[in-house]
């Protein structure tokens, strides 16, 4: 029942998702949940039981929120404990680490999510097919790895990933992430 008022909650301030990735709680698993995400059409996935590294990104984000609050408590935030309000503790957390909190390009978390870079920012590559041969492109890159790229192929309405080698970038104005 929490969790379910807490998505509910969740979704008057955010998008829905299409899926949930959770762990084996019995929040999760419960037939109401079920019934709850079958409503909403929310694909749930449950990680593989006794096995935290499947939800490796979820503990990190644990990790940092838990490392936030441990930050604020030891500041003039001691009010929220002496107050009993550690929900208000919480939610101070989460605007700090969401609104305040900086990348390397000066972006909130929150402007990630609200104002995603828009397709002229992505670098333009002419790709080959490994299994055609065909050149391809030109098409935006998604994500630069060491020795690997995912593109947006325009064509297919999908995302490819494939070996630099078969990459020749177009806008050379744009630097490799």
């Amino acid at each position: 029942k929490h969790v379910i008022n807490h998505i509910v909650a969740s979704l008057a301030i955010g998008p829905k998702p299409k899926i949930l990735k959770t762990d084996n709680g019995p929040g999760y698993v419960s037939s109401s949940f079920k019934q709850f995400c079958a409503y909403m059409n929310i694909r749930n996935i449950t990680g593989i039981p006794y096995n935290p590294q499947g939800q490796g990104i979820v503990e990190r984000a644990h990790q940092t929120l838990k490392r936030m609050i441990s930050k604020l408590q030891s500041g003039s935030e001691k009010l929220y404990i002496r107050a009993n309000n550690h929900r208000t503790l919480l939610n101070h957390a989460l605007f700090v680490l969401n609104f305040l909190t900086l990348d390397a390009h000066g972006k909130s978390a929150a402007d990630r999510l609200w104002h995603p870079s828009s397709a002229h920012d992505y670098a333009q590559v002419k790709w080959k097919d490994p299994l055609t041969h065909q050149w391809h492109g030109p098409d935006p890159v998604l994500i630069w790895g060491k020795g690997h790229a995912c593109i947006y192929d325009s064509n297919a309405q999908n995302a490819r990933w494939l070996p630099e080698r078969l990459l020749k970038l177009v806008d050379h104005a744009i630097i490799k992430h």
